[in-house]
């Protein structure tokens, strides 16, 4: 796993990434599915371009199956209930 320094730098810049995209909308005033698309689209490359950042800072990626969401469903309500 990474450490704590790593995932705040991680989450900063995904903070960045979504401030980037807000003000780029505020800007470019998008009108219509095609306009916001295109926001959508620079918004997602500053994204890309900070996770570049960060891996290049780790030397490694981010992305793994270690850090990947464990999503655990239970079928049984007689589970959930004693819990």
């Amino acid at each position: 796993m990474y450490g704590k320094k790593e995932e705040l730098q991680n989450i900063k810049n995904m903070q960045y990434c979504e401030i980037a995209t807000r003000e780029l909308a505020s800007v470019h005033k998008p009108q219509g599915l095609e306009q916001n698309k295109k926001i959508a689209q620079m918004g997602g490359s500053a994204a890309k371009a900070a996770r570049d950042n960060i891996e290049k800072n780790l030397g490694k990626s981010v992305i793994s199956r270690d850090n990947r969401l464990n999503y655990k469903y239970i079928d049984d309500k007689s589970k959930i209930e004693n819990k």
